[in-house]
């Protein structure tokens, strides 16, 4: 945002010094910047969705690290490192085609940018001269001119860049704004309880769990008195965690019951 203001301010500032001085002169260095101006645009547009293609797929990258690194016990006593290496490999390489894409729009736009605001110097020189010897300009005023087309060429130049960052960071932003947008998927019922305190009986009855279509836990039963130490046995998926996860409701059943202390959680 600070160069953003800072760029700005010194194009308006420069432009409107450098009207005082020749407007004709002025307007004829303005001629370049709807090439930029149209440029910048262009290159807005395209490169918004593949740094949001970026975000994504970096997600998708340190959603593999998180459950390789959370799970490397599992992994090495069914000694899956390779497969998981493999699948790691493939969302690196993802990670890296997008950032190439990225990289390749932005090569394309930015070359143009930086000639349109290389030539101020040489419209300065033609247009300038020309002037002179016509009487419409003075050599002080050329002078002027040459001192101050560096605040006109300057803040064109870093057009694209800032519009790269921008662009950016609003990829970043929409995926942060739609993570805080999101609902909970679990219903409130506006009650809260507050026992004063909780003997930790634990039943479920008739319960069953499913992600999506996919059914983890079907009907069920069993019941846990305070104290009493049950284990759980089964191979991985098979859905030993959902039943921990489900007593404190960071997920909810898709049938049956779940008491604590006779209270459906």
């Amino acid at each position: 945002v600070y160069q953003i203001a800072e760029n700005v301010e010194m194009f308006v500032a420069a432009i409107v010094a450098l009207f005082f001085v020749n407007w004709r002169l002025t307007l004829a260095l303005l001629a370049v910047a709807p090439f930029v101006g149209a440029l910048t645009f262009a290159l807005s547009r395209k490169v918004k969705p593949t740094f949001a293609a970026v975000r994504a797929q970096f997600s998708r990258l340190n959603s593999v690290v998180q459950e390789n690194i959370a799970g490397n016990r599992v992994v090495r006593a069914l000694t899956r490192e390779a497969f998981e290496t493999g699948k790691f490999q493939a969302e690196n390489g993802a990670y890296r085609d997008r950032n190439v894409e990225s990289a390749a729009v932005w090569a394309r736009f930015i070359p143009p940018i930086e000639f349109f605001s290389g030539v101020l110097p040489v419209v300065l020189i033609l247009v300038g001269g020309l002037m002179i010897m016509k009487g419409t300009l003075t050599l002080g005023q050329l002078v002027t001119f040459n001192g101050l087309v560096w605040a006109i060429n300057m803040p064109l130049r870093m057009a694209g860049w800032l519009v790269n960052d921008v662009q950016r960071y609003a990829a970043a932003a929409d995926r942060l704004d739609k993570l805080f947008a999101l609902e909970s998927a679990l219903p409130e019922s506006g009650r809260r309880l507050r026992p004063a305190s909780i003997r930790g009986r634990v039943e479920f009855r008739d319960v069953s769990f499913s992600y999506g279509d996919e059914t983890v836990l079907e009907g069920i039963d069993f019941a846990a008195e305070p104290g009493q130490t049950i284990g759980i046995i089964g191979p991985t998926g098979s859905g030993k965690s959902p039943i921990a996860r489900l007593m404190c409701r960071y997920y909810d059943r898709s049938s049956g019951e779940i008491l604590v202390d006779g209270v459906d959680v």
